[in-house]
């Protein structure tokens, strides 16, 4: 075990690799699923020995060993595939306070790695408790995010894109007055891909060439936010080179601004503010909405008197909000075969995973939209099948539309995928623990916990979707105490239908 840590150490080494590559060195050509296992198994390893200081490699004093992940896209077909590179690094690097540092060239934490990295833990103990997927696991799960950017390359994110930029390009030039000084924070709240936040922040540099922006990039997945940070500095070359344009990301999650907020750059006299939240990220938050744009300038007006800055106003920010609205046949999956297997791909991936006890267990048959059956309100788009056993299904996905009664005045239609199980299963904890490799450390303690699902109507809710009626979410802005006009509605119109609309606001007044 101690040659086979040793010898991967030596080949990642300031080299990425891929399952595949590891496989073929550890265990010689050609890279069966046998041999996948075991590649993974010693990447299992290889951490644990760095975890603990049982280097496999020597190591000079002061320096220390880093096992760095990435998602990579396949050099050939489509898709992507998850790299590991080892390093090395400074035993005892710290960020330095951005007051100290103009750039952070990290991804900043407010929660240590390792409470991504191990949600398979979490994702089983909410599946034995509340029969439900966390939405936050549609992009931390093993194929998550390459599951995301598939989705989020459909002509509709492409147009809602354009749209981020055209709604900033407006509110910059059809305002009363200058909000934007030449010194600006960007505030990109769940980026993904970070196309769109790309789209705002051009036009805010090329409206001021004499503009600064540091633009602080927010993700939960720590994969999608290294995506966002590789478009940013794809896109922005010259403008980085030239301080243009300084980065900030953060691992971390919106919902949370008392944790994230304290990683927040420096800002000096005449700042001002732009917040970008787009994609419908705002859409996953069932009956928090409000909650949740006012604890986010609540925490944002607390970082700018840090600074002795007055509070975000309509004078000095905005915040553009994407929403997904209400539209008939507007479900996510669409009306194909194609679209409905890469949205099922992204909700259901997740589930697979915790009921997996061996790789590649389950198969999902996704039916042509001919054969979809509606029954009571819900239709059945796909099938869990057993591998090697496809007559019995084990489940069905079904998708099912809601109403949304908030209390707040808002409303709309939840979109909500199912899963329903039509035989019996037991998982055991450990069992699925041990399959995907997890040190025994992380979950010893819930060893014994077990998932018992029946065919008598058991089932587990896998995501729900918020599309709002725009006419009521906008008087909630404003009972928010927000500024909002006629002309903020910036929308997206693909043929007859307008999926997706862009508002733009911010508090009137000094909040309290």
């Amino acid at each position: 075990m101690a040659t086979r840590t040793s010898v991967l150490a030596n080949y990642l080494l300031n080299s990425w690799r891929n399952s595949h590559s590891i496989s073929e060195e550890l265990y010689g050509s050609p890279a069966d699923p046998k041999k996948l296992r075991a590649a993974r198994q010693a990447l299992s390893r290889l951490r644990e020995a760095i975890q603990s200081d049982q280097l496999p490699l020597d190591v000079p004093a002061g320096r220390a060993l880093v096992l760095d992940e990435r998602w990579e896209r396949k050099k050939e077909g489509q898709g992507s595939e998850k790299c590991f590179r080892l390093r090395m690094q400074d035993s005892h690097a710290k960020p330095l306070s951005n007051s100290n540092l103009p750039q952070a060239s990290w991804l900043q934490l407010w929660a240590p790695p390792s409470s991504w990295t191990g949600w398979i833990v979490n994702g089983f103990q909410t599946l034995e408790r509340d029969r439900s997927i966390s939405h936050k696991h549609l992009y931390t799960a093993l194929s998550g995010p390459d599951n995301w950017l598939t989705v989020a390359g459909s002509p509709v994110y492409k147009q809602a894109e354009r749209c981020s930029g055209e709604a900033i390009y407006s509110e910059l030039h059809s305002s009363k007055h200058e909000w934007l000084t030449r010194s600006v924070v960007y505030l990109g709240l769940g980026t993904g891909s970070g196309m769109a936040d790309i789209q705002v922040v051009r036009e805010i540099l090329e409206n001021d060439r004499g503009r600064t922006v540091r633009a602080v990039l927010m993700d939960f997945s720590p994969v999608l936010l290294m995506e966002t940070v590789a478009n940013f500095n794809q896109e922005f070359v010259d403008e980085i080179a030239a301080g243009r344009l300084l980065l900030f990301p953060i691992l971390g999650d919106l919902e949370q601004p008392q944790e994230w907020a304290t990683l927040l750059p420096a800002i000096e006299g005449q700042s001002s503010l732009l917040v970008g939240m787009f994609g419908n990220t705002i859409g996953h938050l069932q009956y928090r909405e409000r909650s949740t744009v006012q604890n986010i300038f609540e925490q944002l007006n607390g970082w700018a008197a840090k600074y002795g800055l007055p509070k975000w106003t309509l004078q000095n920010s905005r915040m553009l909000l994407g929403i997904s609205l209400q539209r008939t046949g507007g479900a996510p999956h669409g009306q194909g075969l194609d679209t409905s297997r890469r949205w099922l791909n992204l909700v259901a991936d997740p589930l697979r995973t915790l009921l997996e006890r061996a790789e590649g267990e389950y198969i999902t048959k996704h039916r042509n939209p001919k054969d979809w059956i509606e029954e009571e309100g819900r239709t059945t788009l796909a099938e869990l099948f057993l591998r090697g056993s496809e007559n019995e299904p084990v489940g069905r996905f079904l998708h099912e539309r809601l109403p949304y009664k908030p209390s707040d005045g808002l409303t709309g239609v939840v979109q909500r995928y199912i899963f329903a199980f039509d035989c019996d299963l037991e998982l055991k904890g450990e069992e699925v623990f041990q399959r995907h490799h997890l040190p025994e450390s992380r979950w010893s303690q819930q060893a014994n916990l077990r998932a018992c699902f029946s065919s008598d109507g058991d089932e587990v809710v896998l995501c729900e979707v918020t599309q709002f009626k725009l006419n009521s979410f906008r008087p909630a802005l404003r009972r928010l105490g927000m500024a909002h006009g006629e002309r903020q509605v910036y929308k997206v119109k693909v043929g007859n239908a307008t999926p997706y609309a862009v508002l733009a606001f911010a508090p009137s007044s000094p909040q309290a």
